[in-house]
């Protein structure tokens, strides 16, 4: 499973370097004597959509591992309505009535699986 993730995180890691390559050597766009750094724009709220991501990225190999196929398939469903309601708390934009009804479905089937 850890071989999986490094091997499809290599291209991601490898894109993004041909990518930023040029940027990387120039020091042309970036002042480092006004203060300005590779982190500027970076807020607090990007800081917690990648420790959300990262904790995403360890949890789901975790529920494979130690889990059954069923509780798998509730951990997606379930990372989509938290993600949902985090998305709400930040932003203030609320889902439509479907997505309510579906976020609803899946409560409850976790609560009947559960009982």
């Amino acid at each position: 499973m850890w071989a999986r993730n490094i091997q499809l995180s290599f291209w991601i890691w490898f894109w993004l370097i041909v990518i930023s390559f040029r940027s990387l050597l120039s020091t042309s766009d970036i002042s480092m004597t006004s203060g300005a750094s590779i982190m500027t724009g970076i807020t607090f709220w990007v800081w917690v959509v990648i420790v959300l991501q990262g904790f995403k990225c360890v949890l789901v190999p975790a529920t494979l591992k130690y889990g059954d196929n069923i509780l798998y398939s509730f951990a997606k469903p379930m990372s989509i309505v938290l993600t949902a309601l985090f998305s709400v708390v930040v932003s203030g934009i609320f889902p439509g009535a479907r997505f309510v009804l579906g976020a609803f479905f899946v409560l409850a089937s976790m609560r009947l699986y559960g009982s």
